[in-house]
This record gives C-alpha cells, structure tokens and sequence, in this order.
C-alpha cells in the first residue's frame, strides 16, 4: 500500500508573501533590486551556462553575503518574518484539516525563520 500525504508551496498556497525578497528589499540597501539580478544570474546559470553541480534556486545562497554585510540576523530574519506574514484566507483551516487526515509537509523557497 501507498502511504498518501499532502506537500504544499508556503508562498502562494498558503501565504502572500515572498518572503526572501522582502527580506532583501528590507534590509540591504536597494536589495529588492539586487535580490531580481542576482535571481535573474541564478537563472542564467542553470539555462544559459548549465554549470555542473549547480541547482536552480540558490539565488537565496548567491544573496547570503549580502545580508551578513547588511548585518542581518537569525533574531531580525525571525522578527521580520513573523510581523510580516499575510496569510490566504483559510489558508490556516486547510492545513490544519489536511492534517488531521494524513501527514502534511510545508516545503518553501524560503529561510526556515520564515516557515
């Protein structure tokens, strides 16, 4: 028999938020728009120059040192994420009813502080 088991998106299913760029947009000078080009140099990578052992999505390494030099932190990444969570409606409900029913994971694009 197959164990069933719900995986869903944090950001888009279950919140409003992106929240890796709002990070960058808050705290490092400009980041918003750093955060989009060193995206956009993540993708090129994977599309253009199809790098070895390099994946998709690390633009949330690629942008690390940026934050440090920002002076962000475990206790900031945590503060801002939690004040800065919006929800879809209902979003909350379907976990918890999911849930009860089979085991439920949250994978996301994001920092673990924001999950």
């Amino acid at each position: 028999m197959v164990k069933k088991v719900f995986i869903t998106d944090c950001e888009g299913p279950l919140t409003l938020n992106d929240n890796a760029y709002e990070l960058a947009d808050e705290f490092i000078e400009d980041g918003g728009k750093l955060f989009k080009i060193i995206s956009r140099f993540d993708d090129y990578l994977v599309d253009d120059v199809k790098l070895e052992n390099y994946h998709a999505g690390d633009t949330l390494k690629l942008i690390v040192p940026f934050y440090k030099l920002a002076g962000l932190t475990n206790e900031k990444m945590i503060k801002f994420s939690r004040e800065n969570i919006y929800l879809v409606d209902g979003s909350d409900d379907t976990l918890r009813f999911a849930n009860e029913l089979i085991d439920s994971f949250i994978v996301s694009t994001s920092y673990g502080q924001y999950i």
